[in-house]
């Protein structure tokens, strides 16, 4: 038996040109500076030396910050303090049917208090 095959035509222009623009949006949106202060939870008075880059083909940047002090960061960087930099903390209880349960909850390292809505 024969297979019958069908060939779907492409659409005339670039397919990606919106999703590009949308990465763009979201680009320039991660870009806008932030001003707040940097809080070191694990150790007060402490500093934090990291790298970071969120997108393809942006330069990676090199970030020193000191706890206490008051910094212009773009939002991707303070997103990433504020919710990517967390231990989770897991214990064990022992339920009404005698299973063990696990909890937890997240301990964030760092964060980046601002005045701004984000």
């Amino acid at each position: 038996m024969a297979t019958v095959r069908r060939t779907i035509k492409q659409p005339v222009g670039d397919p990606t040109a919106p999703m590009n623009d949308k990465f763009e949006e979201m680009r320039k949106e991660d870009s806008r500076l932030i001003k707040g202060i940097f809080q070191d939870n694990e150790v007060k008075g402490g500093n934090r030396h990291f790298f970071f880059r969120k997108w393809k083909g942006d330069k990676v940047q090199e970030y020193k910050l000191y706890d206490g002090q008051e910094y212009e960061l773009p939002l991707a960087v303070v997103k990433h303090l504020n919710s990517g930099c967390a231990v989770e903390q897991h214990s064990y209880l022992l339920g009404p049917d005698g299973k063990h349960l696990k909890t937890g909850r997240k301990e964030h390292r760092f964060s980046f208090k601002t005045h701004e809505y984000l």
